[in-house]
């Protein structure tokens, strides 16, 4: 590896750089001095943060950027993001990684006034509640309970509105759980139950329910 070497990496607006270890793997022997000299040219070029995207094939490069300075930001199926914060003379504004979990649920009522229900598999107290789960990355949020919907009833469904929200924190992995009821329409009435997720599933007439959460 050549001695003058810097690792090139991606500039942003916010004068940080992002190294992708896909794009610039070095093998371990040569990676700390070439860290070493990169970060000390890019104090000099003003460069306030570094961002190492590190592939899963290539974590012979974390503890070494541990030992520099670098901590986890956020992980993925198939990398880790570490970053270092350069600029000493800045309090250190980096945005830290997304800490809510996005639910759905599925308010879907037929012509007969009957609401759709489940009862999980896997649950803490058995309970009767809508359909319904996490939104994907990159989902909306009717495309999600329309998603959901079907994979755990075999209903079609189609969006009509949103009808409310909850925040609520400590949830799944410490992070904050934000769920939205969504009203759908149901385009079919069928019921294919996945078994995987629910012990039951039905068509409950809307005055049981109301005569259920007032017990």
């Amino acid at each position: 590896m050549d001695p003058s070497y810097i690792f090139k990496g991606v500039k942003d607006r916010f004068s940080g750089l992002t190294v992708s270890s896909q794009d610039e793997y070095i093998k371990t022997n040569s990676f700390e001095s070439t860290l070493e000299a990169s970060i000390n040219q890019w104090r000099k070029d003003g460069i306030r943060a570094l961002w190492f995207r590190v592939d899963i094939l290539h974590t012979d490069w974390v503890p070494i950027l541990a030992k520099h300075g670098f901590v986890f930001h956020h992980a993925q199926p198939d990398f880790v993001m570490m970053v270092h914060w350069l600029a000493a003379s800045e309090p250190n504004n980096l945005p830290g990684y997304a800490h809510n979990m996005v639910g759905v649920g599925a308010f879907v009522v037929n012509n007969n006034d009957e609401l759709l229900v489940v009862c999980e598999r896997f649950y803490t107290k058995p309970h009767w509640k809508l359909p319904g789960g996490y939104v994907q990355q990159g989902e909306d949020l009717r495309s999600a309970a329309v998603r959901e919907v079907k994979e755990e009833t075999g209903v079609d469904a189609e969006f009509v509105s949103m009808v409310s929200f909850r925040h609520v924190h400590r949830a799944n992995f410490s992070c904050s759980d934000i769920y939205f009821i969504v009203h759908l329409r149901p385009t079919s009435e069928s019921i294919t139950m996945c078994k995987k997720e629910l012990t039951a599933c039905e068509w409950m007439k809307c005055t049981t329910v109301v005569e259920l959460f007032t017990e």
